[in-house]
């Protein structure tokens, strides 16, 4: 009988990890969502938050090195800029609101081109590139099909109702975020991490 090896797969993606002014704004706005009591809103823990620029999902963890050169070479091509909080907005629309969102402002152009370069680069690796036009935001919670259309309204007003400061997002590296999925929500681990050109 032949022994199966099995290959190991973890769950990643390349993001932008946020600073810590940012968490604590987002902290504010999750204690208002979850001050509301609305059953079936799961939030974002504000330690977890980043801004994506490439889901990759299940991998086989012998790919990583490749993922990282990948990324090396985007990094390479990309000087440091600036971003901050934006607005905020629901996936897919506010009457079936299913994903909270903070969206970013700032260099938008040399942020697209930052995701571009990421995604171009790890297309050459067989990750498929993503149809959908790159919507750069920051998910701040979910709902569920379950919650009612009243609890819903409740909770995307308390969303486009908040107000908080729009720290400085200084961008300078990009990393590579392990995800553990968990009965509490999604454990985020940063694997891999390299600065922009000239940082």
């Amino acid at each position: 009988m032949t022994e199966r090896t099995s290959v190991k797969q973890i769950r990643v993606f390349v993001a932008v990890e946020l600073p810590d002014e940012v968490k604590t704004e987002f902290a504010d706005l999750v204690s208002e969502i979850d001050a509301l009591g609305v059953r079936g809103v799961r939030t974002v823990r504000p330690n977890g938050i980043h801004l994506t620029l490439k889901f990759l999902g299940d991998v086989n963890a012998d790919l990583v090195p490749e993922i990282q050169s990948a990324m090396d070479a985007a990094a390479s091509a990309a000087t440091p800029f600036d971003l901050s909080l934006g607005d905020t907005g629901v996936f897919p629309n506010p009457g079936a609101a299913r994903v909270l969102w903070v969206g970013v402002a700032g260099d938008f152009k040399r942020l697209k081109r930052l995701q571009q370069a990421v995604e171009r680069n790890l297309s050459d690796l067989g990750f498929r590139r993503e149809r959908r036009r790159f919507n750069p935001h920051i998910t701040a919670g979910r709902i569920r099909d379950s919650v009612s259309r009243y609890d819903r309204r409740r909770v995307t007003d308390t969303l486009f109702s908040h107000e908080y400061a729009r720290p400085p997002i200084r961008v300078e590296c990009i990393s590579l975020i392990r995800s553990i999925l968990r009965p509490d929500g999604a454990i985020y681990e940063p694997i891999y991490t390299v600065g922009l050109a000239g940082d």
